[in-house]
């Protein structure tokens, strides 16, 4: 049997797993800067179609897409490690077990 250990995955890595399978169609998850307007019209994350040149899907949850497209392979909610943490040093943490 085999122990399943979680490994902290930062939101970027997230990101830029799910980016790297999107890419064949020409599409990418971006993150809103700020806190202005854009903020309030398409949420803090949106995916954006090249081909296009426009926003195709807005307030986009970067963990369950991930999850959706397999990238991002256990079914466990996310969660921050159990040991302590310096402060900022995985700010925006999921776990993910291998």
């Amino acid at each position: 049997m085999t122990k399943h250990t979680k490994v902290p995955v930062t939101m970027r890595a997230v990101i830029q797993r799910v980016n790297r399978k999107l890419k064949p169609d020409l599409e990418a998850l971006k993150t809103t800067r700020g806190d202005g307007r854009m903020l309030l019209d398409v949420g803090r994350y949106y995916i954006i179609d090249y081909r296009m040149n426009a926003i195709t899907h807005h307030r986009v949850d970067p963990e369950a897409l991930a999850r959706e497209l397999g990238v991002l392979k256990n079914l466990l909610p996310a969660t921050l490690p159990a040991k302590p943490l310096r402060l900022g040093s995985f700010a925006g943490c999921i776990a993910v077990s291998h």
